[in-house]
């Protein structure tokens, strides 16, 4: 038991293993921060463009690329391990956040999965070359001293510049909240669900990630710092005092970030700049009837902010730090031998050679600095193994070198082993002569392992614990100290053992000073709780007892940071002056930047007051360079100190304030103004369009800042020194002035800014250039009023006809317009943005119209008038809005009379005005005598009774306008005019020309009697009925009062547009026109008031017209209580295409609609799911092959309408129906027709139809039909088969009750190959196969495949067995056994069943007439035939009846059936054989 109990834990902790292992694996891939091939090789990039804006020589291309190359690679697994940096425990990664797994557990994890190296924190490992060293096959040494050595003495550019790459990469890592809070964001890990922060800016890559120039325009500058630490560190300190990770949102181990304000759901903080932005998110948990603030960073708009600023921060660091690398490497290659050369591994050739120079060095004369010499120009330790047991090892072998004999130590190693291998390998002969070492020698083996450790960089916090000898002195005077546990200011702390440390060369504010608080926290955030080294110069303390002294964490020399960062002034303290040229350098940097202190408290005003502490580079380098330095006053006294835990500050360095109420007050600085959301150093601003500016800066404490522009404004300086006020501008110039005044009357000097304000934005033109009403060619240009439109943004537009939409016009200035439409008017316009951002006005709108054919004839007087047959007047009518030039211009006969030129003596233009006539009357101006004509012509016209007349007019070109083909309407007895109807549309059909209907009017003839027409004047008919052609482009109505309307030309209702039809509205469509629905038709009639789409022939005919066709982008079509009358014309060779309704691949609803006398279909179906009810389709089709509704794919309803009257005489169908699935097609009447339904490969579903006086009254199956699915016959018209179904690929026929199958062939019926057969019937309702008048059918045929789950039941077979007498029968089974129960089997013309292989069962079955010849039966059958044929089978069969049959039953010598109460025929109703053997049955 206790052994299956272990084997059971261990198979447990195996697949643990294995999970964890798992996660880890994904965790190494997961963990990183940017993405690498995306987010920071935009940053990267980004970081390059913004170099290149500010330095010289520029970056090439070719060097990016490199740089950008090694960001990606620095997240090589598995070197992610060493991206952490927690600034303020001065930690790297531990594991932390990592769900619901401890970080022990993790971290752990990850030494035993990813790698077995201790991982330390970026700011470390951008450094270490040992371990780097170590990671050669995932990258290698990749440190800062790497890529200063690669070009400074390799001279390997490309190498230096890669390797640049990689530290760009931890760089921009320091900005990722999650790397600098310790949150392992590991997605899939404990549950972790990673890092939103990453996974938003995941999406940022080089081609949609270009700020730099845009950072330069903000008026940001690369941040120059003086060592490649204070840049990591300090980016570190930033993303972690300002931001949030996911894990550690208000979690307690961070102080910082803190919510400066709830607002709109979210918590605020504030940037560098002193804007707001979003911190985290703040919604609202219900527990125990309360409501419990949730706070997260999972929200865009937080991280939108996150990255604009941390972001700014890498970019703008990152150009830094190129900056430095390439000063540092021309610093580098002055001096080479400066230069940290990479590790190597020694063979031990070389160690052989390392020995036998330092037993040339005469170490062991006691010279403790040739030891250490030798050791840092030969000793090159194993990177992260390293002890200090093995160091001390190490020593020792090199003193006891001079009692082993060199090539002793050689023995037994090759060539490639390291001196640690020899080191390990000899260590136990020089550990037996240790004892024997003299203290001296074990005091330079230390000063020489300090030394080496220093060398290689190694952090003291890596080195083991088990150190056998206490920790002393480092070289150049450093010594690690305990931890720092009390921060007196921003120059003096206090170490764990309570010494107390001055930071010599620096001078921090002190209490109640400006700027004290913030030094004094950010001192604790570099060495609160931390081990620091300590580095001594020439003194060792002050009067006061306070070691003097440099402080060091982690390269970070923190007197140098605290100045160069503007927390700490550089201050001359005696002749500790070892960093003077560095303070001073990094003094001037602050106060030039104005960082901390020189921003917030005032140039030079704390070094005022203090005369130790001086302003600028010069005085400093001055003060800190003599050998003899100045006395400085000594500080006072101090009172006794207060216990640290009371946290009250030290007052070592107070100092009496100097009187200022004589003094004028600062006068402002460190201006900048906030325009929106742009930022900038004050300076003159060009221009802005925000009427509203916020001002803000520093000033002296307690003073008022007085900004005069009209109004005046003040602004009290708090106590910290920073103020602010928002203003409003004036348009145009703004001298803003600015100074200061303090309680005293005091006024500082005056600061004047310009500020520029432009908020109106510029006025712009355009127009149409090239035009010509009657061309469709011409241009648009456009231009602005401002001087700087070159560089302005224009938005042209335009829409079609007045009510048009307005959209972008997509052409480049003054070129052509594109794509212009004839009988359209454009409108332009046009409006400019400038460059200050201010949007002008809309211009004035330009038009152009086109109208290629704006003439027509209006009105025609061809039978004269009842003063004179020869009184003839034609009317002319220009339908545009422009005024039309008639000179030149044709009317012609087309026998060419008349043929007249319109033109007189002189050159002016014959003008005939926009919307006006123009009267032409014959042979003199008596024709209307009471109205001037404009033009007399010469030329009868022709009569109706001597012939037709074709008139055309013609412009000077030549091109025909407008015709006449006929006299479509006009009275030659009443002499009653033909007026147009339409006279806004040049239209030749007759349905657009009516008789005049007046009773004269004010117009004369001859003889003054009345003018029955209206010359220059509006026809009598105008407008009776609206016509429509071309494109519907807006949204539009027929309304009934409007109706009819006349659809002249294909109407195509466009994309996304409607077009809606009131009940009552009769639509008159042209000879051969259609419409075309790309958008959606609403045709909702009513039951009373019917909508009409018809003819506009007075003689309509079938196909007088197109169709209605829905294309596949019509959407939501309707048509309800709508004829659709005289369509579907038939044009041949494109007969297949013609349809009074087509719809493709859409779906629209057909509601009580008819469609009657259409010429071919009368609705057509493609791929389209829509339903019709309650329709009529009746005289369809003059054409053979037609239907009234074909379907070709798609599943549409057709349901409760009434088919009738196709006239083709053959091959003409109610519904024709193909390749459709899932159709349902149920309750609809059919009658006079071919077929109603007819089918072919589709499996519709049938129910409640009837069908009376057509060719075939039911549902035809096509010849080769075959069942593929599942399909079911339902009850309802008999089902026609027309061949031999096969059912095949699985599918299931099921055959339901009351279903009657009619099979047309003699080679018909259903062959099961390897599907189903259900033949379901019950006693009421049998289900029948038989066929029409004396034909005979085949079989039902099961092959070996069909399923056994196949059944016949309640059914009749009769008149089948088409075939030989040795293989017909009427039902087939072979290789199966399935179940016949409750049939009749009659009629066959062979055998009745057969079944061969088959153990079937067959129960209460009547065989009957079977290949009999039986005068009862019709005496067809054949002799040899059985009605039941039994071969090679043992079926069971049971309460059956054989009458009639020629053989009741037979059976061969290789099969066995059971039978139970078998009846057999008697007297008229006998079989002529029984059974056949004769005992079959054993009787």
């Amino acid at each position: 038991m206790k052994f299956i109990i272990k084997s059971k834990i261990f198979v447990y902790l195996f697949f643990l293993a294995i999970l964890v292992s798992l996660s880890f694996l994904y965790f190494f891939n997961s963990s990183n921060a940017y993405e690498d091939k995306t987010t920071h090789r935009a940053l990267t990039d980004e970081i390059v463009d913004f170099y290149n804006l500010f330095y010289e020589p520029k970056i090439t291309a070719e060097q990016k690329e490199w740089i950008i190359d090694g960001s990606k690679d620095e997240d090589i697994y598995p070197r992610w391990m060493n991206h952490y940096y927690d600034p303020i425990y001065n930690k790297g990664w531990q594991g932390e956040e990592s769900g619901y797994f401890p970080d022990w557990f993790v971290k752990g994890g990850a030494r035993v999965v990813v790698t077995d190296k201790k991982p330390i924190s970026s700011l470390e490992w951008l450094r270490n070359q040992e371990l780097q060293t170590s990671y050669k096959e995932f990258g290698g040494n990749r440190t800062w001293d790497r890529a200063l050595y690669e070009i400074a003495k390799n001279k390997n550019e490309k190498e230096a510049y890669y390797t640049l790459g990689f530290i760009l990469h931890l760089i921009e890592d320091a900005t990722v909240p999650d790397h600098t809070r310790n949150d392992s964001h590991a997605p899939g890990v404990g549950g972790d669900e990673g890092s939103p922060y990453e996974q938003y800016t995941d999406q940022f890559t080089r081609e949609n990630f270009n700020v730099a120039t845009d950072l330069r325009n903000a008026g940001y500058k690369p941040v120059e710092k003086n060592t490649i630490d204070y840049y990591l560190h300090s980016l570190a300190l930033y993303s972690n005092k300002n931001f949030f990770s996911k894990d550690t949102v208000l979690d307690g181990k961070y102080g910082e970030p803190v919510v400066l304000e709830e607002k709109n759901g979210y918590g605020y903080n504030r940037d560098d700049y002193n804007s707001l932005f979003r911190l985290l998110n703040i919604t609202y948990k219900r527990e125990s009837g309360k409501f419990e603030k949730i706070y997260s960073i999972k929200d865009d708009n937080i991280l939108s902010d996150y990255f604009r600023l941390l972001s700014r921060q890498a970019i703008t660091n990152g150009a830094g730090i190129i900056n430095l690398f390439r000063a540092e490497a021309e610093k580098a290659k002055q001096n080479p031998e400066s230069l940290i050369p990479p590790p190597e591994f020694k063979t031990a050739n070389q160690a052989v050679s390392l020995f036998s120079e330092i037993n040339k060095s005469g170490i062991y004369q006691g010279s403790a600095d040739a030891f250490e010499r030798a050791v840092e120009k030969y000793v090159v330790y194993k990177p992260i193994d390293i002890t200090m047991n093995l160091a001390a090892s190490a020593f020792n072998i090199f003193k006891e070198l001079d009692r082993v004999d060199s090539s002793k130590l050689t023995t037994g190693f090759s060539d490639n082993q390291s001196v640690d291998s020899i080191i390990e390998k000899t260590s136990s002969i020089i550990q037996e002569n240790a004892n024997g070492l003299t203290e001296t020698v074990k005091n330079v083996d230390l000063n020489l392992l300090t030394a080496g450790i220093v060398k290689t960089q190694i952090p003291a916090s890596e080195l083991p614990t088990s150190a056998p000898l206490p920790v002393r002195p480092r070289a150049g005077g450093e010594r690690r100290e305990p931890k720092v546990k009390y921060i007196i200011d921003g120059d003096t702390l206090i170490l764990g053992d309570d010494v107390r440390v001055r930071l010599i060369g620096i001078d921090a504010p002190e209490e109640n000073e400006c700027f004290y608080d913030e030094a004094k926290n950010m001192l604790a955030d570099l060495v609160l709780g931390k081990e620091i080294i300590l580095e001594k110069d020439i003194s060792e303390t002050d009067k006061y007892g306070r070691l003097l002294r440099y402080a060091k964490i982690n390269n970070i020399l923190v007197n140098d940071y605290m100045i160069r960062e503007g927390f700490a002034e550089a201050w001359a303290y005696g002749s500790d002056i070892k960093y003077r040229e560095k303070f001073a350098e990094s003094h001037n940097y602050a106060q030039n930047n104005k960082l901390g202190l020189w921003k917030v408290c005032g140039a030079l005003k704390m070094s005022e007051a203090k005369p130790h502490s001086l302003g600028g580079l010069e005085s400093i380098i001055a003060g800190m360079g003599n050998d003899n330095p100045p006395q400085i006053e000594p500080e006072q006294e101090p009172e006794p100190e207060p216990e640290p835990e009371q946290n009250q500050e030290d007052e070592e360095n107070s100092e009496p304030e100097e009187p200022i109420d004589n003094i004028p007050p600062i006068t402002p600085f460190d201006l900048n103004i906030v325009v929106g959301d742009f930022f900038t150093a004050a300076d003159d601003v060009n221009a802005t369009d925000d009427t509203q500016i916020n001002i803000f800066g520093k000033g002296e404490g307690g003073s008022i800042v007085i900004i005069s522009v009209n109004p005046v404004y003040e602004a009290e300086v708090a106590s910290n020194g920073s103020w602010q006020k928002e203003i409003m501008l004036n348009e145009g110039a703004n001298a803003i002035k600015i100074k200061a005044k303090d309680e005293a009357g005091n006024e500082s000097e005056e600061i004047i800014i310009n500020v520029t304000l432009d908020s109106i934005g510029p006025a712009a033109q355009i127009s149409v250039a090239n035009y010509n009403l009657m061309s469709m060619v011409f241009n648009v240009g456009w231009l602005a009023a401002e001087e700087d439109a070159a560089t302005s943004t224009f938005e042209p537009q335009y829409k079609i006809g007045e009510s048009g939409v307005w959209q972008d016009l997509e052409i480049e200035n003054n070129d052509e317009f594109e794509d212009a439409q004839d009988k359209t008017t454009y409108y332009f316009r046009v409006r400019v943005q400038d460059v200050n951002g201010n949007q002008g006005d809309w211009s004035e709108i330009a038009e152009a119209e086109i109208n290629t054919k704006p003439i027509i004839f209006n009105e025609i007087a061809w039978m004269g008038t009842n003063a004179s047959y020869n009184d003839e007047w034609i009317e002319l009518y220009n339908m545009s809005g422009q005024d039309v030039d008639l000179r030149n211009w044709q009317i012609t006969a087309a026998d060419w009379t008349p043929n007249v030129i319109i033109t007189d003596a002189s050159t002016d233009p014959i003008i005939i005005a926009a919307g006006s006539y123009f009267l032409l009357e014959r042979t003199g101006d008596e024709t209307i005598s009471n109205i001037t004509a404009d033009f007399i012509y010469t030329g009868a016209l022709e009569n109706p009774e001597t012939g037709a007349e074709l008139l055309w007019l013609k412009d000077p070109d030549n091109k025909i306008v407008d015709q006449i083909s006929a006299w479509y309407a006009g009275n030659n007895v009443s002499k009653r005019t033909m007026e147009r109807v339409r006279s806004d549309v040049g239209l030749d059909i007759s349905a657009n020309w009516l008789t005049y209907e007046g009773d004269g009017g004010a117009a004369k003839d001859a003889s003054n009697n009345p003018i029955f027409g209206t010359p220059k004047s509006q026809n009598s008919v105008h407008n009776k009925h609206y016509a429509i052609g071309n494109n519907i482009a807006e949204n539009t109505t027929f309304f009934a009062v409007n109706s009819p309307y006349l659809i002249y030309n294909n109407l195509n209702v466009l994309e996304n547009i409607t077009l809606t039809v009131e009940a009552g509205v009769e639509v008159k469509v042209a000879y051969g026109m259609q419409i075309d629905v790309n958008g959606t038709i609403k045709s909702l009639g009513s039951a009373s008031e019917r909508i009409i789409f018809t003819s506009s022939t007075d003689d309509p005919q079938a196909g007088d017209w197109s169709k209605v066709y829905f294309s596949p982008t019509s959407v939501n079509s309707e048509m309800n209580y709508t004829d659709i009358l005289y369509g579907g014309r038939w044009v041949y060779g494109f007969g297949g295409q013609s349809t009074a309704i087509e719809v493709a691949t859409s779906t629209v609803a057909f509601n009580n609609i008819s469609i009657s006398e259409s010429q071919y279909r009368g609705l057509w179906l493609r791929n389209s799911a829509s339903i019709v009810n309650n329709a009529v389709f009746n005289n369809i089709n003059s054409q053979p092959g037609s239907a009234m509704i074909e379907i070709i794919g798609g599943s549409p309803q057709i349901s409760n309408s009434v088919f009738k009257n196709t006239r083709s005489g053959y091959s003409s169908y109610g519904i024709l129906n193909i390749n459709a699935v899932n159709q349902i097609i149920s309750n609809n009447s059919f009658s006079n027709t071919n077929y109603p339904i007819y089918i072919i490969r589709t499996d519709p579903v049938f129910s409640g139809n009837t069908a009376s006086g057509n060719s075939y009254n039911g549902i035809w199956f096509d010849t080769g039909y075959e069942v593929t699915g599942d399909v079911v016959f339902e009850k309802d018209l008999p089902y026609y088969i027309n061949s031999m179904v096969m059912v095949r690929n699985n599918a299931v026929l099921t055959i339901n009750a009351g279903a009657e199958i009619i099979v047309n062939s003699a080679g018909g019926g259903i062959e099961i190959q390897d599907g189903t057969l259900k033949v379901i019937g019950t006693s009421d309702n049998r289900i029948k196969f038989t066929t029409v008048n004396s034909g005979v059918w085949r079989w039902i045929y099961f092959t070996e495949d069909a399923s056994v789950d196949s059944a016949l039941k309640y059914v009749i077979l009769e008149n089948g067995g088409y075939g030989d007498w040795l293989n017909g029968a009427m039902l087939k089974i072979e290789g199966i056994a399935i179940n016949i129960d409750n049939a009749e089997i009659k009629n066959s013309a062979t055998k009745g069943v057969l079944l061969i292989n088959s153990d079937s069962t067959i129960s209460n079955v009547l065989f009957e007439c079977n290949a009999s010849n039986s005068v009862i039966c019709g005496g067809s059958g054949r002799l040899t035939a059985a009605a039941l044929d039994i071969q090679n089978s043992d079926p069971m069969i049971s309460d059956s009846v054989f009458r009639l049959n020629r053989i009741g039953i037979k059976a061969d010598e290789y099969s066995n059936p059971t039978f139970e109460n078998i009846t057999f025929g008697e007297g008229d109703e006998s079989n002529v054989i029984n059974t056949d053997p004769v005992d079959l049955l054993g009787e």
